[in-house]
């Protein structure tokens, strides 16, 4: 699976790979759809505004409109010379862009395929595009820059140049007044539109970065790498928002003074439904109050097992809030004179 995006209802999601494009009933996960007639395989799908198309770029070159309650084919976008890695539409639903390995930008009218934009600029092929919040200007990214345009003349409003190595995601912040971008020099930079002023370096990605987005309220910045790891960011602090595993980890070294072999006494927790557990930390688990912080993170370590008394069977009881021992019958352990003390 190469990209995918959500109806902007929220109750479908559209997915382009190598062999098809698949659309998918979010309440259900049941495939409800398929829309064939690339060549070669779908690098980037997006749904329009109002949910009733789809647009898909592709390494046949081309950019396809579909009917999403029919399948149908509405329009054949061709003009790129090279694949086609980027497809946005605009806010109104009437242009799409199109980023592609031909270093070129391209803007079309969604219904008719009529190609009404040619935005040249980029040294190297371009990696992502997108639209502002107002449909007035696009945002690519692909060479060591990000360009801005003006969406009805296609001229270059501004060249954001920070990045060491390919520009790999844009988006624009709710209010289209900045732009965010993810890079395979692993950093993310978040730049000031008007201006073109880098305002923050994100560092902390090891691998190079693959997505970015902003969340609907402008403060955060999501960010993926191609290891698969995600970030959140505060953009306002410029600093990255602590996740749930990391204050984990950072609590049991913290409980059990970096010692993995550390062990646990018998704790009572809170009643059921009062804890969750969320992961594991080294060679502990970790059961984490449901109360967070407001970046919604756990604020405390309820208990931690570690690996020798999850091996024994040793868990949490959520049912009664007690750890408990529970010894594999005819396991090497369970006639172990420590074990049985232990759980005693």
């Amino acid at each position: 699976v190469t990209s995918v995006a959500f109806s902007p209802d929220g109750a479908r999601v559209v997915s382009g790979s190598w062999d098809t494009i698949r659309l998918w009933d979010v309440s259900t996960g049941n495939e409800v759809g398929r829309l064939e007639g690339h060549t070669n395989g779908v690098s980037s799908v997006a749904f329009s505004p109002d949910g009733a198309r789809v647009v898909s770029g592709s390494y046949d070159n081309t950019i396809r409109v579909w009917d999403v309650s029919t399948g149908k084919e509405l329009a054949r976008l061709e003009g790129h010379t090279e694949p086609v890695l980027s497809v946005a539409f605009s806010p109104d639903g009437g242009t799409v862009a199109s980023g592609s390995d031909d270093n070129t930008v391209r803007l079309w009218d969604a219904r008719t395929g009529k190609e009404v934009g040619h935005l040249g600029g980029h040294a190297e092929l371009v990696l992502s595009v997108a639209f502002s919040p107002d449909g007035a200007r696009v945002a690519s990214g692909g060479d060591n820059t990000v360009r801005v345009w003006d969406a009805a003349t296609g001229k270059e409003l501004a060249r954001l140049e920070g990045h060491t190595y390919l520009v790999s995601s844009v988006a624009f912040s709710p209010d289209g007044a900045r732009v965010v971008s993810g890079s395979y020099d692993n950093t993310i930079r978040l730049w000031d539109v008007a201006t073109g002023k880098e305002l923050a370096r994100l560092e902390g990605h090891s691998d190079w970065v693959t997505s970015v987005a902003f969340s609907p309220d402008g403060a955060r910045v999501a960010s993926r790498d191609a290891s698969g790891v995600v970030l959140i960011w505060d953009v306002v602090k410029g600093e990255r928002i602590e996740t749930a595993k990391e204050k984990a980890e950072a609590l049991c070294d913290a409980w059990s003074g970096g010692d993995v072999g550390a062990s646990v006494e018998p704790t009572r927790l809170p009643g059921k439904g009062a804890v969750i557990m969320e992961g594991e930390a080294e060679w502990r688990t970790a059961w984490w109050d449901k109360e967070k912080d407001e970046n919604g993170v756990p604020k405390k370590v309820l208990a931690i097992l570690d690996q020798w008394e999850r091996d024994i069977g040793m868990r949490v009881n959520l049912e009664t809030g007690l750890i408990e021992c529970l010894p594999t019958p005819g396991s090497a352990y369970a006639n172990d004179q420590k074990i049985a003390e232990r759980c005693r």
